[in-house]
């Protein structure tokens, strides 16, 4: 507050002998002979830079004062390891659907999608919980479709069927598509990151 003042005032005393002589080229004796001009600039001045202050302020006040809450951040994080963001990163954004998925990450992120949708996994935070909901829908989105293309195998992973010609040719279909879907779902991800450590939650 006191530079907020500071500022308040260094434009009610400063500025009116500065614009006029910057605005009249004369010296200090004539200061006073446009004075209407000279107020309503040092009014148009202090407005502004009283604004701009009481704007970052009042932006440092809301990042100050928000802190979450220890139960969210219990949430987030049992979230979080059920998912296992690297395992997401590596195993699905990074992996072409037509070599297949390796079962561990498609079954950490059916767990995930589950978990988030529980009335026990809501957090206080409104915006947090649509970012949870937009990952949870986007995983959803994507294990749905994956589950009517891909196959399981004793090797541990799930794969598209490339037994005969007509299952080739519906795999070349399909993969595009998975893959469009699990970089959305890394999308609705990285958004979530992001709020998060923008917010302390990661703290």
């Amino acid at each position: 507050m006191n530079k907020l003042l500071n500022k308040w005032y260094f434009g009610l005393i400063a500025i009116p002998i500065f614009v006029n002589l910057l605005t009249n080229s004369i010296g200090l004796p004539d200061l006073y002979k446009d004075w209407r001009t000279t107020v309503i600039a040092t009014l148009s001045f202090s407005t502004i830079i009283i604004s701009i202050e009481l704007f970052l302020l009042s932006k440092k006040l809301i990042e100050i004062e928000f802190k979450p809450k220890g139960s969210d951040k219990k949430i987030i994080k049992k979230l979080l390891n059920t998912l296992d963001i690297d395992i997401f990163h590596e195993e699905i954004k990074n992996q072409d659907s037509w070599y297949g998925y390796k079962k561990e990450a498609i079954h950490k992120a059916i767990e995930f999608a589950q978990d988030a949708g529980l009335i026990s996994n809501t957090t206080s935070d409104k915006k947090l919980n649509s970012l949870l909901l937009d990952l949870k829908d986007a995983i959803d989105d994507f294990n749905s479709y994956s589950s009517s293309q891909l196959y399981g195998n004793g090797d541990g992973w799930y794969s598209p069927a490339k037994d005969n010609d007509i299952n080739i040719e519906r795999a070349k279909k399909a993969h595009p598509i998975m893959n469009s879907k699990a970089n959305f779902a890394f999308t609705k991800l990285t958004l979530l990151l992001e709020y998060l450590k923008y917010k302390n939650y990661l703290e």
